[in-house]
Order: C-alpha cells, then structure tokens, then sequence
C-alpha cells in the first residue's frame, strides 16, 4: 500500500512539475481572441473579445460579441469574462485584417465573364447587319471579365476580413488512473 502511496504521490507531483513548465499564457493583452467555453460561462459557449488580462492559468476578456445559441450567428454584446485557461476548449487569435480585393477580383472576373460570354452569344445568334459573329463570343467573354474584375476589385477592397490562428492549448497529460481488479488494485500512470 505504501508502493502506491508513492506513486500516486510521485505522479501527482510530475502533474505540477509539467503545470509550472508552462508558465506562459497563450496570448497576451490587447489581442482579439475567439474562444469555446463550457456553456456555463456563456450560454452559447462562443465568444469573440479582447484579452484584458492573462496569466498561465486564466484569461480575462471583455466580450463584444458571442455566438446566438443554435445559429452561426453572432450578436454584439459587451460582458467581462474571466476563464480558466484549463476550461478553454479552442482558442484563435486574430492576426491580420486583409484586403478581399483578390477574392472581389476574381469572383467579379467569373460573373462578368459568364455574363459577356451569354450577352455576346444571344447577340450574335439574332443576327443581323451590326451583329457580332460567332468568333466575336470569346472577345465579349473577355471583356466581360476584364470588366467584373475590375468592378469586384474595387468592391473588395472596400471589405477587409480577418485571419485567424488556432493557438494549441497545452494539457497536462499526466494521468494516474486506479482500477480495481480481482486480486487487488491496477495502478497505471502515463504521461
């Protein structure tokens, strides 16, 4: 009984040895985060903020926006929120707002492409004296691109969106588990 006295003891103490390693808080203060937590600390259990205080076992946020329970929609809201960083279930942090002028590009490109190439088609199906040919088609496809992209250019360079990093939550993986068997008790211990 004193071998698994020891033991449990000699685990126990590994457990905090590996809790002390990682005195470093995920993030840092001023970052925006998106966070899951159990629904007891948020009804929806998502939330979007910004860090007003972290430490290696807790991160304090002031909340803008969290998630409406049952929807990917979001709901602005202000609330102060105080996680242990051992109850976080995924966390993201926000590393750069970008430009959706490549996406708002090529997305106008390909809907001005498709709508030259059907105007310049019909056109040229009607006939007539001033109608386009059948080897125009390509070139009202083309400018029909040239024109969306340039349209989706300027639009999404009106729009930013954010970028988002996963931060790997450290866990301790030391476990001691304890099971009774037939002939007394199995004690295993991984790390």
């Amino acid at each position: 009984m004193r071998a698994l006295a020891l033991l449990c003891a000699t685990a126990l103490e590994l457990h905090a040895a590996c809790a002390v390693a990682r005195q470093v808080p995920p993030v840092s203060v001023g970052q925006q985060v998106r966070v899951s937590v159990p629904v007891s600390y948020i009804h929806s259990g998502r939330a979007m903020g910004v860090v007003t205080r972290a430490t290696n076992q807790e991160i304090d946020l002031l909340v803008v926006q969290r998630r409406v329970s049952g929807t990917d929609r979001w709901r602005s809201d202000t609330l102060r929120l105080a996680v242990p960083l051992d109850s976080v279930q995924h966390l993201e942090v926000a590393t750069a707002r970008v430009s959706n002028s490549g996406r708002g590009f090529l997305l106008g490109a390909a809907i001005g492409g498709g709508v030259g190439l059907v105007l310049v088609g019909a056109a040229a199906a009607e006939g007539g004296a001033f109608a386009p040919t059948v080897g125009d088609i390509p070139v009202g496809g083309l400018a029909g691109a040239l024109m969306g992209g340039v349209v989706g250019l300027v639009v999404g360079s009106l729009s930013q969106r954010t970028t988002w990093l996963v931060i790997p939550l450290a866990r301790s993986a030391t476990q001691v588990s304890v099971r009774p068997r037939c002939d007394g008790l199995a004690v295993s211990l991984s790390f």
